[in-house]
């Protein structure tokens, strides 16, 4: 049986949907109307700090590495390579932003660091 992430309307069982792609702020069911809401918004989608993200430079980065960075820095591998092997590269963004740019780096185990310091957790 295939598992899904998917949540049920309470009401009628048909697929819910978030209210807003970027803030989890709530559901709704498109079939009979029924959902939820919620004041609470987690302190990172508020957040307005401007956080830089710092690539450290790399030696020779492997190919899993350079599609990753090509993917980050929205450019050819080539270009990535270029950028990643010559010096730092620097990315600043809002909160939500970095901190998926730095998990992805984390979990392909790509040096990195974010300052000013950054109060959310990565994982």
């Amino acid at each position: 049986q295939k598992m899904s992430n998917e949540i049920l309307c309470e009401k009628c069982g048909s697929p819910m949907r978030p209210l807003d792609s970027q803030k989890p702020i709530g559901m709704t069911c498109d079939k009979c109307g029924w959902g939820w809401a919620t004041t609470y918004i987690e302190p990172i989608f508020s957040d307005t700090t401007t956080y830089c993200l710092t690539i450290r430079k790399m030696n020779c980065p492997d190919a899993k590495a350079l599609r990753v960075l090509a993917n980050i820095l929205n450019c050819n591998y080539i270009k990535a390579k270029e950028q990643v092997t010559t010096q730092d590269v620097e990315i600043a963004d809002r909160a939500t932003s970095i901190k998926e740019y730095a998990i992805t780096l984390g979990k392909n185990d790509i040096p990195f660091d974010i300052s000013p310091d950054f109060p959310y957790e990565i994982k």
